[in-house]
């Protein structure tokens, strides 16, 4: 606890414990965390203009709480939920094009399994 450089706040360290556990319980659950992913996700991306939060992600953020998962956050839900693709960060200063099937698409289907392999 004496190391500048590590979380020093308990709460967080508990957190961080019991988290891992309801991520493994999720998992025996569910065979992979993809498939309880794929329970609160739609095929296909969809393109988000400004968004840090979404109803997606509130649903999962409260089934995760239900579940007993602490210091997380709808934000961070998305923010995860961007990195894997499910939300495809748009700006007008980027032009971002996605082909499916050899044509330009706005949007995508995502095997998360491909991305998630625990």
């Amino acid at each position: 606890m004496s190391m500048p450089n590590i979380i020093r706040n308990r709460a967080k360290i508990k957190a961080a414990v019991m988290n891992t556990a309801v991520f493994k319980a999720i998992q025996e659950e569910l065979g992979l965390f993809n498939a309880y992913i794929s329970g609160f996700c739609p095929r296909e991306s969809i393109l988000d203009h400004k968004s840090t939060t979404s109803g997606i992600s509130d649903a999962f953020l409260a089934d995760l709480r239900k579940r007993g998962m602490k210091f997380v956050g709808s934000t961070t839900i998305h923010a995860f939920l961007q990195s894997i693709g499910v939300f495809i960060p748009t700006s007008p200063h980027l032009h971002i094009t996605f082909k499916r099937n050899g044509r330009h698409s706005p949007s995508h289907s995502i095997e998360y399994s491909s991305i998630l392999r625990s």
